[in-house]
């Protein structure tokens, strides 16, 4: 009960605020809202408007800009990151070696990167940049997706099949 969580999102272009409360009264139903859900809605829009915003014990912080230029001023150590760029042909840039290893740079010893991608690229980039990786969860339609850690943890994360390690690596 005493858990506080902290998240950072980097975003190249946030919604606007007024699509958000739109988006969120279409999502949350045109109804009477319950106390929670009217307080995500504001809270969300504030972290559009202000760039952060405090919902019970999550505070959110919104960095927008390039997320390439913008990790250099994200404050650590991470505990968990989840990647979730568009794809490595539409943005390149974040998966790159150089990026993977800024984020590494700001993650404490046992953290935990999570990313929907099992493509080749982006693992390779991972490993470059000092990542352990193995399989992830299955994310939509994709058969699996990629965990990585910076120095172990436990349970240790589940390795990647032969059939993975023969085709990306060999």
């Amino acid at each position: 009960p005493e858990a506080r969580v902290r998240i950072t999102t980097l975003e190249k272009s946030p919604i606007p605020p007024a699509l958000w409360r739109k988006l969120a009264r279409g999502l949350l139903g045109g109804g009477t809202r319950s106390r929670g859900e009217e307080e995500i809605t504001e809270g969300l829009a504030t972290l559009l408007t202000a760039g952060e915003a405090r919902l019970g014990p999550v505070e959110i912080k919104m960095r927008v800009g390039a997320a390439e230029d913008v990790i250099e001023d994200l404050e650590g150590p991470l505990d968990t990151v989840f990647l979730d760029p568009f794809s490595p042909d539409r943005n390149p840039e974040l998966w790159t070696e150089r990026f993977l290893g800024e984020v590494a740079r700001k993650c404490r010893a046992g953290a935990i990167l999570s990313t929907y991608s099992a493509a080749v690229r982006p693992r390779v980039a991972l490993l470059r940049a000092g990542w352990r990786i193995g399989a992830g969860p299955r994310v939509g339609r994709k058969s699996s997706g990629t965990l990585a850690t910076i120095g172990e943890v436990e349970p240790p994360i589940p390795p990647l099949t032969p059939r993975e390690q023969r085709t990306q690596f060999h």
